[in-house]
This record gives C-alpha cells, structure tokens and sequence, in this order.
C-alpha cells in the first residue's frame, strides 16, 4: 500500500543508508571476497553492521583501522586468499 501510493504521488523512497555506510554485497566487492565471508564476519562480530529490522538489509561501518586490519587478515589466509582465483 504505501509503495503505491508513493508511485502515486511520485514520492521518493526514504534512504535510512548512511553514506558511510556499505551493504553486503559493496564490503564484498570491497575486499574482492564472498558475500559468504562477510556474513562471517558479522555473526562473528568482527565487523559493525546494523539493520532496521529482521528482514532489512545489513549496512556496515569500517573504520581505516578495521579496514587495514582485514586486509591483512585476507592477505594472511589461505581460504581468503584462494576466493580471488575462484570468482
């Protein structure tokens, strides 16, 4: 009902992403690894990641620590390392 009558009245959709904030599939890309390896890394709690409710997306924030730090992280494993060849 409501995406209806935003069509309607043409009302643009409310964007509750922060714009330093990154989804899923952009941390993936990010990193060049699987959206599989970045849910790990959410239900392990080794990234920051919030969503409205159970059934939004995820939205994750990563300082230039954490990012260093899980770049060293892929550089380091052998499983990581070996998604690169495998995409």
């Amino acid at each position: 009902m409501i995406q209806w009558i935003q069509y309607k009245h043409q009302i643009a959709a409310a964007c509750l992403k922060r714009p330093e904030e990154m989804t899923i599939k952009q941390l993936a890309h990010h990193f060049d690894i699987t959206t599989h390896t970045v849910y790990y890394w959410i239900e392990r709690n080794i990234v920051q990641a919030r969503k409205i409710d159970e059934r939004g997306p995820w939205w994750i924030t990563l300082d230039t620590t954490q990012e260093q730090s899980l770049r060293h992280w892929i550089h380091k494993s052998a499983n990581l390392r070996d998604q690169h060849t495998n995409l």
